[in-house]
């Protein structure tokens, strides 16, 4: 989401990396583009900028736990905690491009046999400080 935000390649290029070394050249290349497709419906149809915290952090934010949670509900049919999270990264009601595009690059990770915990799953994002530490 970094790369899309500030148009940094070497953002782009780590996720190739990461990709490519875990799952070869051909899944890599198919994580990327539902990567990709993700990001693009996020950033075309959300209604602000996602945070996301620099490369040298070694947590996530509330965004980026958010969007971790949104794969997740994804891959483990949580359709309710999806709904949310999406509503929560767009901040408007036109979510089903974003739902969609996060469904496919759910599916492509799910063929990889990568599959997040269900315990990503953040059952109301609203909960979460902009740190991504839970409130209490």
């Amino acid at each position: 989401m970094l790369g899309r935000t500030s148009g940094d390649l070497a953002c782009w290029e780590r996720a190739w990396e990461l990709y490519s070394g875990v799952f070869g050249i051909v899944g890599g290349k198919a994580a990327i583009t539902g990567l990709s497709g993700w990001v693009g419906a996020l950033s075309r149809d959300g209604r602000r900028c996602i945070e996301v915290h620099p490369r040298a952090c070694a947590g996530f934010c509330r965004d980026e736990c958010v969007a971790i949670s949104m794969i997740a509900a994804c891959q483990h049919q949580t359709c309710p905690a999806l709904r949310a999270c999406a509503f929560a990264l767009v901040e408007c009601s036109l979510i089903d491009d974003v739902i969609e595009q996060a469904q496919g690059f759910a599916d492509q990770l799910t063929s990889l046999d990568h599959i997040l915990s269900p315990a990503s799953i953040v059952a109301a994002p609203a909960t979460l400080s902009r740190s991504g530490q839970l409130f209490h």
